[in-house]
């Protein structure tokens, strides 16, 4: 099927200048499956028949324009030169083909930010993408990706965001489904955007979501199928504060009062619409500083509202 190019004058825009900038600054040496300018580390490229339809794409955007006049440039080398070069603004600038999967491999050693928001990416999370351990930033939000989230990432124990505020957010928006991996635990420097909704996760809310102990901005996990009782160890996310997000899943059980530590939450604590049970505990009155939307309704709890809930500020 014919590929169509995003943003197709963006596109051309940065591989004119990358091709520019490559003449005048560098000659390339290429081959498969890296490039290399010289007096610079080599960038891995993997699997250049899958990616090859990007570079197709985005040099047939650049011909077509060539043609109506509106651009003229030449890269200097092959044409293979050339298209390893558009291949390279694809993997390097996050640009992307309506339709393709994600690329497999980024220049792990620079690369700070896995940023692939918004760009029509379809399949799976690639595992790949947990080599990339110097990233601080990770946002793959709104795509139509599937599939589950590779246990891999659990190695990017440096990412501290998840997302912009525009919108995005890390999974958000996308066809994930299965059970979280535990292993994004690790993610202990996090502190904004740990946000999972618009997807079909699945299964226990993993205890060691609770080591996040840098987190301050969303928790937000809403509208999924999360089943099993609500770890005690989330109340180690001290910092949180705003958005506690639980809300319409099939969780049960008490709620933990550990999640009375989250003092300084000011915002958003709703757990509406579960299958909780049980009393609610009096250390959630400790939550005093929330000022919107503390939502317990349409549960099971039984006994009396406490009266400590009514200390909030």
């Amino acid at each position: 099927s014919k590929l169509a190019v995003t943003s197709g004058e963006a596109l051309i825009d940065s591989i004119a200048t990358l091709i520019a900038s490559a003449r005048q600054n560098a000659r390339f040496r290429v081959g498969t499956p890296a490039i290399t300018a010289e007096g610079t580390p080599p960038i891995p490229l993997a699997h250049p028949a899958l990616l090859a339809p990007y570079a197709r794409a985005l040099l047939g955007a650049c011909h077509r324009r060539h043609q109506r006049g509106a651009r003229t440039f030449a890269a200097t080398g092959s044409s293979r030169a050339t298209s390893w070069l558009a291949l390279l603004a694809v993997a390097g600038r996050g640009l992307s083909v309506l339709g393709a999967p994600l690329p497999t491999t980024l220049p792990a050693s620079t690369t700070t930010s896995i940023d692939f928001a918004a760009q029509g990416y379809t399949g799976t999370i690639p595992t790949q993408l947990g080599l990339i351990t110097g990233a601080t930033y990770f946002d793959l939000a709104s795509n139509t990706l599937t599939g589950s989230i590779p246990s891999q990432l659990g190695r990017l124990t440096k990412i501290e965001s998840g997302g912009s505020t525009s919108g995005h957010g890390l999974f958000r928006s996308n066809q994930l489904s299965g059970t979280l991996p535990t292993e994004l635990g690790c993610w202990s420097a996090m502190s904004t955007r740990f946000t999972l909704d618009g997807n079909y996760f699945s299964g226990s809310i993993p205890s060691e979501l609770g080591l996040m102990t840098s987190l301050e901005y969303a928790f937000y996990l809403p509208d999924q199928d999360f089943s099993h009782t609500i770890p005690s160890e989330l109340g180690l996310m001290t910092g949180m504060t705003e958005y506690l997000l639980l809300e319409n899943n099939k969780l049960t059980g008490t709620v933990p009062t550990e999640l009375g530590n989250m003092v300084v939450l000011n915002a958003y604590f709703e757990f509406n619409s579960n299958s909780l049970t049980g009393k609610v505990p009096t250390e959630l009155g400790n939550l005093r500083s929330i000022s919107k939307d503390f939502f317990l309704s349409q549960n099971s709890f039984t006994g009396n509202v406490p009266s400590e809930l009514g200390q909030r500020n």
